[in-house]
């Protein structure tokens, strides 16, 4: 009766370890597992209104230089953890409208090899420094200085200067789903004309300044 006793248990663990080979972790019989994203799990999930409002916020609706702008140029600046890592060369990339380059300062920058055929955007540093005091909290010597080494710095005008014959913006973007979490930071999944980036989150946080941008750049990482 023992032995009887014993082959069926030892089918019935030949069955068991054949159920988990033919379904591994994490795949419950065709049944999705709970989100294990902490931002999904004790974030407050936007309504739709809502949605469309920060939709309105990061896509490019308007001039260069505008307030969505450089919520837009942030996305366009890749991965980074946090502001101080932002790539500042691709945050500035277009330059400022109100900056012109006069006659003199494009001869000077020939002069240090800037190609003639291309185009010259100019971004004086005090232009900078406020945008990102007013977007990311900081100063532009707070930030690690990424991507300053890719432009030309001139002493006497204040300004970074770069060339390039395109212009950069995220385009296409879709703001596709949102959580504010408990210290009131908004987490935003969002995908672009690029499919083949995948999702990404854009992190927000309000920015505590009632004559400027509601909402400070805080990361922008794949989802």
């Amino acid at each position: 009766m023992r032995i009887k006793l014993r082959i069926v248990l030892c089918i019935a663990l030949l069955l068991m370890l054949c159920a988990c080979a033919g379904n591994p972790a994490g795949q419950s019989g065709g049944h999705t597992e709970p989100s294990t994203n902490p931002v999904r799990q004790e974030g407050v999930r936007l309504d739709d209104v809502s949605l469309r409002e920060f939709q309105a916020l990061i896509e490019i609706a308007g001039d260069k230089n505008c307030e969505n702008w450089w919520y837009n140029m942030a996305l366009t600046a890749g991965e980074f953890s946090n502001p101080r890592k932002l790539d500042l060369h691709v945050f500035f990339y277009n330059g400022f409208k109100t900056a012109g380059v006069t006659d003199e300062e494009e001869s000077m920058l020939y002069e240090l090899g800037f190609p003639p055929e291309m185009d010259i955007q100019k971004n004086p540093r005090e232009d900078m420094d406020q945008i990102l005091q007013a977007y990311l909290g900081l100063s532009l010597e707070e930030t690690d200085r990424v991507g300053l080494d890719k432009m030309t710095y001139v002493e006497s005008t204040d300004a970074y200067y770069k060339y390039s014959g395109d212009f950069s913006c995220k385009e296409g973007v879709t703001v596709r789903d949102g959580y504010v979490l408990e210290d009131g930071s908004v987490c935003l999944y969002y995908t672009s004309n690029n499919e083949w980036e995948g999702e990404w989150v854009l992190t927000l946080k309000p920015s505590g300044v009632e004559d400027g941008p509601a909402y400070h750049i805080v990361s922008n990482l794949p989802a």
